[in-house]
């Protein structure tokens, strides 16, 4: 987790592509950082709520559901595509999702890919910011 004075959308986006699970502004509320810090200790990603709007702005056709909670079933991922989103979440490189999950690094790739595809994505940051932003809850192996 993050918690930071700087609120500067690239900020908040490389904290999340340098593996942290969540960013909180230091201008949150206490009871904000409360529900932020159970929220990712529950398997989620926490953004604040101005760059999920701002993401879901940038693409077209982007509708207010898209921000509530979905289940990885609900996108069609496999059990396997969720494991390797959720050591992506964790911020862990193919190599270490390869050692992880037993499996070579071409095949995190592969998932990687149907990944992207099924969350509309094109970079690791991407696929992460999306996950926060559909609510995604990813438990732990």
């Amino acid at each position: 987790m993050a918690l930071s004075a700087d609120e500067k959308r690239e900020t908040i986006l490389a904290a999340i592509a340098a593996g942290a699970a969540g960013y909180i502004p230091k201008t949150s509320q206490s009871g904000v950082m409360l529900e932020a810090l159970r929220f990712v200790l529950s398997g989620g990603v926490y953004l604040p709520a101005a760059v999920l709007e701002q993401r879901a702005s940038e693409r077209p056709g982007a509708v207010a559901a898209d921000v509530a909670q979905r289940s990885s079933e609900d996108l069609g991922l496999s059990p396997r595509q969720v494991d390797v989103l959720r050591l992506l979440v964790e911020g862990k490189s193919n190599k270490l999702i390869a050692r992880d999950l037993t499996m070579s690094e071409s095949t995190v790739k592969t998932h990687l890919e149907a990944l992207f595809r099924r969350l509309s994505v094109n970079s690791r940051t991407q696929a992460v910011v999306a996950a926060a932003r559909l609510g995604l809850r990813l438990n732990p192996l």
